[in-house]
């Protein structure tokens, strides 16, 4: 990305996003439209009509394939406009590529939840989960709670770390921040 000022923005919308969705299974559709705003009024701001019109085309890349995904019940609303949201601050090739490897640790992450089916897997996941995550205030029980009541993964625990890996590990090699 071009600025820190995206990159900020994106990390407190992400980190925000990530807390709720985790916590309460939810992305507030007011911290989604926040930052969706904002990041209009930045990109009219930096480039103009040409930096409108390639947000909202990187918006369109962001919300079009996850909402195919939301009509069959893939993933949650709220995934679907964050990633609109994050189309606005970046790219297209930045929001694509982030939806690419958050898909793909998605699938290791259910990888993971199916294996930890059996009693020693659970147990170190649990194990995992309790020191990945403390700042939730989910502790154990609340954890067995959670995953007994068959509730899905949030998919933000998938996100989080592809916009790490994104931003700090693969942008010197891969990202090619196109206006569009």
């Amino acid at each position: 990305m071009d600025s820190w000022i995206q990159i900020i923005a994106l990390s407190l919308l992400l980190g925000t996003a990530c807390i709720t969705d985790i916590r309460y299974q939810k992305i507030p559709n007011l911290l989604v439209l926040t930052f969706f705003a904002a990041g209009i009024i930045y990109r009219v701001t930096c480039g103009g009509l040409i930096g409108l019109w390639g947000a909202l085309i990187a918006s369109a890349c962001g919300f079009i394939p996850l909402l195919i995904i939301y009509l069959f019940k893939g993933i949650g609303a709220g995934d679907v406009k964050l990633f609109a949201a994050i189309g606005i601050w970046s790219s297209t090739v930045y929001v694509l590529q982030l939806m690419l490897i958050s898909f793909l640790a998605a699938g290791i992450i259910g990888l993971v939840i199916l294996i930890s089916k059996s009693i020693y897997l659970r147990r170190f996941i649990l194990m995992l989960h309790t020191l990945y995550i403390p700042a939730l205030r989910m502790n154990r029980k609340g954890y067995i709670k959670w995953a007994d009541a068959g509730k899905k993964f949030p998919f933000m625990i998938a996100v989080m770390p592809a916009f790490i890996l994104v931003n700090w590990v693969l942008e010197p090699i891969i990202i090619i921040n196109i206006p569009i």
